[in-house]
C-alpha cells in the first residue's frame, strides 16, 4: 500500500499527513488574530502535542517560524 502512495503521490503517507497537517496550521495561523490567538493552541487543535517538534518541522516546511506566520500575515 505504501509503495502505490509513493508512486501515485510522490511521498510516503507519512510525509502527506505531516504536510496536510502543517498546511492546516498555516491557513489557521494565517486567519487568527494575533492579539487573541497563540501558536500553541493552534498547533495543539491541529493534533501537534510537542511544540519544539511542531516548531522545527514548520521552519523546515514553510521557512519561517510559526510565531512569524501568525504576526506578519501575507
Amino acid at each position: 500500500l505504501e509503495r502505490l502512495f509513493i508512486k501515485e503521490l510522490g511521498m510516503p503517507p507519512s510525509f502527506y499527513i505531516k504536510a496536510r497537517r502543517l498546511n492546516a496550521v498555516r491557513r489557521s495561523l494565517l486567519d487568527a488574530d494575533p492579539q487573541h490567538e497563540q501558536v500553541s493552541k493552534i498547533a495543539y487543535d491541529h493534533g501537534f502535542n510537542h511544540l519544539g517538534r511542531f516548531s522545527d518541522d514548520y521552519r523546515q516546511f514553510f521557512g519561517e517560524l510559526p510565531s512569524s506566520t501568525l504576526k506578519n500575515p501575507i
